[in-house]
């Protein structure tokens, strides 16, 4: 079931899935996909290192919810039409996603992509965190079943 923020989604960013060898004996790295995930963010408008207001217009931190994440198929862009993937609505992060992970991010309406008639903003994303404010149990349950995972990111766009 689609958590109650799928409506209001305005982010979706393409994150490499992490690499784990195909053996370990050999070391060799077995392919990874690219998850492309979706969520509804707002700005925080604070700089996580000094808690002060931010004051670099290219630089936000956007805290919001997962609303649901794909994986990017073969031959597929990441900015193509909601239609282009098979999506998991759950609102849970995909399994392996952790803080300290990069990739590439739009801030837009997502019903329109892959044309933008309306401005968007684009660039690199950082995830800051994946944390649950009210911890695993109990009202965290409940609030994670409604709203999905919690996501801080930070964003910086190129201009």
């Amino acid at each position: 079931m689609a958590t109650d923020l799928a409506p209001y989604a305005n982010l979706r960013i393409l994150l490499p899935q992490p690499v784990a060898p195909a053996n370990f004996r050999s070391g060799v790295p077995a392919a990874a996909g690219s998850w492309v995930v979706e969520c509804f963010a707002k700005n925080s408008g604070t700089d996580p290192a000094t808690g002060l207001p931010s004051i670099d217009p290219r630089r936000q931190i956007l805290d919001g919810y997962i609303t649901q994440w794909a994986v990017l198929p073969a031959n597929t862009l990441w900015i193509a039409a909601r239609s282009a993937f098979v999506w998991t609505t759950t609102g849970l992060a995909p399994a392996g996603l952790l803080p300290g992970a990069n990739g590439r991010g739009i801030l837009t309406v997502l019903e329109q992509l892959p044309t933008l008639t309306q401005p968007a903003q684009q660039g690199e994303v950082t995830v800051l965190g994946l944390a649950d404010p009210f911890g695993p149990g109990g009202i965290g349950a409940e609030v994670r079943s409604v709203l999905g995972d919690k996501i801080r990111l930070e964003f910086q766009s190129a201009g």
